[in-house]
């Protein structure tokens, strides 16, 4: 929920399908993992897609963007 609420990143993709994709990217302070979060249409009125663990985004924002508790 807090990265839905409080976003460190925010984009829509459009696919092939012509279905419009949103992705929400932030971290947890609790878990030391970037977290991305898939809707399909907008967050407020689409449907929750997936949600996961990505470290690979760590490259993507220059690693963490606020020190671990």
């Amino acid at each position: 929920m807090r990265v839905i609420e409080h976003p460190y990143d925010r984009w829509s993709e459009l696919t092939l399908d012509g279905q419009i994709r949103t992705f929400l990217v932030g971290r947890v302070p609790q878990i030391s993992q970037w977290i991305k979060v898939v809707f399909i249409g907008y967050p407020d009125t689409g449907e929750l897609l997936t949600a996961y663990q990505d470290r690979r985004l760590e490259r993507r924002y220059g690693g963490r963007p606020w020190e671990n508790d």
